[in-house]
């Protein structure tokens, strides 16, 4: 009877790990291909993706500094910052895109040192941190613009969100390189598997050897760099950076994230389940859009995804503790 039952705990616990998210993308894909008869068109799959795709380079990033008991609250402000210099730089000051889009991304890179010191230096918790520096960067961005929204009419910046390579949008491009790049760094790397240790158990990986510290701050400075390139997207996509911009995207990364199975508490998680929680928003939205879903029910619907994520979560941690 124990063993029966204890192999049926371990099925299930392989199901929330591996299928559920699968299986849930493949009942909503059905669902909204039955309501609406555009769904599954390429165009309409295109522009899922390009809606989805400045949360999901962000997504990258913060999963990774998730992993390692360290979630980075700053970066929806520092895709705002980092859209917002780079069009100023071009628009105001006459500097070449590229010499604007380094700064920018240096920008975000420095800032997510900043979080890393902080946290590593001084042993404050990441949330308290980043949910400081979030401030600190957004009234920058204001401070930088004046609180105007600076319109981009160069084309290099641009290219960023509406630019093409082989037909397929290069935001969607950029967001599958950062998912591929930072999936073979977590999987087949030992840097890759020192994360994970650091999220496990960070007293035991000192005792190993493993710099922590070191290892934190370069996920940090690596998720803010990944945020920077995220609000060049965003700017590219719109054809403007404004210092509100991506205001609400904190929460549409951690959802994605936790949708993903990356543990609130570290050390368990993965960058490909992370573009699984993502597909799950973006075909929600795209569907209820496609429906005409009033934009309320699709804040609600956000809202709720976010709580079962955690509640999922919880879920998985019951699992392993009775496994």
């Amino acid at each position: 009877m124990e063993q029966n039952k204890s192999g049926t705990m371990t099925k299930l616990k392989g199901f929330l790990n591996d299928g559920s998210l699968l299986l849930v993308i493949v009942i909503l894909c059905m669902y909204f291909s039955v309501k609406s008869p555009y769904f599954f068109s390429f165009k309409n799959m295109m522009n899922m993706l390009i809606s989805v795709s400045v949360i999901g380079i962000a997504a990258t990033g913060f999963t990774c500094t998730l992993i390692a008991r360290g979630p980075d609250l700053t970066t929806g402000a520092m895709m705002a910052l980092s859209s917002c210099m780079a069009a100023l730089l071009v628009s105001h000051y006459d500097m070449v895109w590229y010499g604007a889009v380094l700064v920018a991304l240096g920008t975000g890179a420095l800032f997510g040192l900043a979080n890393g010191l902080l946290i590593t230096k001084f042993q404050i918790a990441p949330i308290v941190v980043t949910l400081g520096m979030m401030s600190v960067v957004r009234g920058i961005a204001f401070i930088f613009t004046n609180g105007i929204t600076i319109f981009i009419t160069e084309p290099h910046l641009k290219w960023f969100g509406s630019g093409k390579i082989f037909g397929i949008n290069a935001a969607v491009i950029i967001m599958i390189l950062c998912f591929l790049l930072l999936s073979f760094v977590t999987r087949n790397t030992i840097f890759g598997r020192k994360i994970y240790a650091c999220g496990s158990n960070p007293a035991a990986s000192r005792l190993a050897g493993i710099k922590v510290n070191g290892i934190v701050t370069v996920l940090f400075t690596l998720s803010g760099f990944l945020s920077a390139l995220a609000g060049l997207v965003l700017a590219g996509i719109s054809s403007a950076a404004l210092p509100s911009a991506a205001d609400t995207y904190n929460m549409d990364v951690m959802t994605a994230v936790l949708l993903g199975g990356t543990a609130l508490t570290g050390g368990e998680g993965s960058v490909v389940k992370t573009l699984l929680g993502l597909l799950i928003i973006g075909i929600i939205n795209n569907g209820m859009a496609l429906l005409n879903v009033p934009s309320y029910w699709q804040t609600l619907a956000k809202g709720a995804l976010l709580i079962i994520a955690v509640v999922y979560d919880r879920i998985r941690r019951m699992m392993q503790a009775t496994a």
